[in-house]
């Protein structure tokens, strides 16, 4: 397993959230880079969600129907 920005941000994310530490519930969208070619999705918090996905953050809001804030 090599260690990949998008690898590494997803992980610190999960332990944030295995400790309590939960995303704000604001309404708005983080976007992580992908962690491996076969590795992409989206997890739902209470009025947040996190999308990790090879893609640029400016195309994922664009296929939102509401205007949707980037953390």
């Amino acid at each position: 397993m090599s260690d990949t920005p998008g690898r590494e941000a997803l992980s610190a994310l999960l332990r944030d959230v295995a400790v309590g530490w939960f995303p704000p519930a604001d309404g708005g969208v983080t976007i992580l880079p992908q962690p491996e070619a076969r590795d992409a999705g989206v997890i739902g918090f209470t009025a947040h969600a996190v999308v990790f996905i090879d893609a640029d953050p400016a195309w994922v809001t664009a296929q939102s129907p509401i205007d949707i804030s980037l953390n």
